[in-house]
């Protein structure tokens, strides 16, 4: 009998230890909700964790052997969801290549594994040939073959990870925190791929996407600025809309980085166009992300706020070598820092505000890493381009609105000093072709603003709108970067505009007049 009461006892005890943690998990449901409602206001998807709480309240009512069952059932599910979510944040899968065996350069140096093997299943639907390979793979088999190659450096790679109040330069160049703006020079880059090729192009004495030997040459007449559009992002080197625009007028010097924002193309007039003062500078605006993303992150860097001042400057012409050996010992620290072991300390040991701690326990408590890696991994490889990752945006706020004017207002004062023109080059996004309601909703406000600082527009959207099929002029018909058509009509545009201006020098070439359907 005495066995029989000790059995007995047992299973009571783990009957109220299920009873406790089912009430305890009810709770927390509960207290999840609470947070995540008063951070950031409602949704109707948190109520998902009051359903869990009544569920598990519910479960309480359940015989003794289903609630322990049920018990043990979700402890292994907590405990195998948040093991994987450690490993995720801190390996994560969607944000990393392998090189050398080894992973290698996060997400910020170019990789976009997610995306392009999306792409690659869109031309396998339309029969294109896609180099499979990510572009670090592109890199480790160049330097197999004896090429010096190294991946493209964008604005993005080259912030500190920390709070999200101010953006910190992770590089430092002759002992204080610098933003290059440029990549390494004369290097050969590993760009991109989108419609089936990888860019890969020699950079100049700058680091820049130009001609080597272009900051020699004197009396340039055009420069373009902007972003990985103007870089000539994911068309071979001679077809982005700068190089055709160069065989016209060959003292054409292009200054375009990946990830640039209007505070960063600022900073490359005054530290770089300046040098050469050509008589027209194109400032490329490109709708999507401008004023969407990168605004608002180079606001919070303390360097290129800087810029918004007059004379003020990092000297960063005169400064090459410095640069090139700072980036190139960024890069092979971003290496070392992408194994587990290396994640971990730099977790530990980086300094992290209480604000950047909370976000960080908010995003591991909510499965982030594990939530984001199954939606990479169930979008990919089904369904039609033009379906996937539409995403509908707000009006940017009214302060971005200002500091924007005050960035152009800037950049035209400095190109109006040596007697240059500054030109605007709005350039559309896929979306507005796909579903307009998906694009940027600033289009009218951005032009209002720019046509009362009496700025010359070229605005590309009435050029793609006016081609048969607009959608074509990006790859395989998905969001991305221009198609060799869309670049060669940007820079008939550009070509349009640049030969009615007097002075600018051009190359032998037979007359031709562009449709002009972009130039206002």
């Amino acid at each position: 009998m005495s066995d029989v009461n000790t059995v007995n006892h047992g299973s009571g005890v783990i009957v109220r230890a299920a009873n406790l943690i089912l009430g305890l998990f009810a709770g927390l449901c509960l207290g999840l909700f609470l947070l995540v409602v008063v951070r950031h206001g409602w949704s109707w998807h948190y109520l998902l964790f009051l359903a869990f709480a009544g569920f598990l309240a519910g479960s309480l009512r359940l015989p003794g052997p289903t609630r322990v069952n049920l018990t043990l059932m979700l402890c292994s599910l907590v405990v195998c969801c948040y093991l994987a979510e450690a490993v995720l944040a801190l390996n994560p899968v969607s944000q990393q290549l392998s090189m050398f065996g080894a992973n290698w350069l996060p997400k910020a140096f170019g990789d976009n594994a997610g995306a392009e093997r999306m792409q690659a299943e869109f031309a396998r639907q339309q029969h294109v040939e896609f180099d499979t390979r990510s572009r670090l793979s592109v890199i480790k088999d160049l330097r197999q073959r004896g090429l010096d190659a190294w991946p493209n450096v964008p604005a993005t790679a080259l912030y500190k990870d920390g709070s999200s109040s101010v953006s910190l330069s992770a590089i430092t160049i002759e002992g204080a925190s610098a933003m290059p703006l440029g990549g390494i020079a004369n290097k050969l880059t590993v760009f991109c791929n989108e419609s089936g090729a990888h860019t890969i192009y020699d950079t100049d004495e700058h680091g820049f996407h130009n001609p080597r030997g272009v900051w020699a040459t004197s009396g340039q007449s055009i420069a373009a600025v902007g972003d990985s559009f103007v870089q000539g992002a994911c068309v071979p080197t001679d077809k982005n809309f700068v190089a055709l625009l160069r065989q016209r007028y060959p003292k054409t010097v292009n200054v375009g980085r990946a990830a640039s924002g209007p505070l960063s193309e600022l900073a490359s007039i005054k530290e770089y166009v300046s040098i050469v003062k050509p008589p027209i500078v194109f400032w490329f605006y490109f709708e999507e992300n401008d004023l969407q993303e990168d605004l608002p992150r180079e606001e919070r860097d303390p360097i290129l706020r800087k810029y918004l001042t007059a004379g003020f400057s990092q000297g960063l012409f005169g400064k090459q070598a410095a640069i090139d050996q700072a980036l190139i010992a960024h890069i092979n620290a971003a290496q070392k820092s992408q194994g587990v072991i290396g994640r971990m300390w730099s977790n530990f040991s980086e300094p992290r505000s209480a604000d950047e701690l909370f976000r960080q326990l908010e995003c591991r408590v909510k499965l982030t890493s594990l939530r984001e890696t199954f939606t990479s991994l169930l979008g990919q490889g089904s369904g039609e381009p033009g379906e996937h990752d539409l995403q509908a945006h707000p009006p940017v706020p009214e302060e971005t609105i200002h500091l924007f004017r005050n960035v152009l207002e800037e950049a035209q004062r400095s190109i109006q000093a040596w007697g240059g023109t500054m030109v605007f080059v709005y350039l559309p996004q896929w979306e507005r072709y796909v579903d307009v309601q998906y694009a940027s909703k600033d289009r009218d406000t951005v032009l209002t603003l720019v046509r009362s600082l009496d700025l010359p527009i070229i605005d590309m959207h009435l050029a793609f709108a006016a081609h048969p099929d607009p959608v074509s002029l990006f790859p395989l018909r998905w969001r991305g970067h221009y198609t060799e058509e869309g670049h060669r009509l940007v820079a008939e545009e550009l070509i349009r505009f640049t030969s009615r201006q007097p002075g600018v020098l051009q190359a032998d070439a037979a007359d031709w007049e562009p449709a002009g359907a972009g130039v206002r």
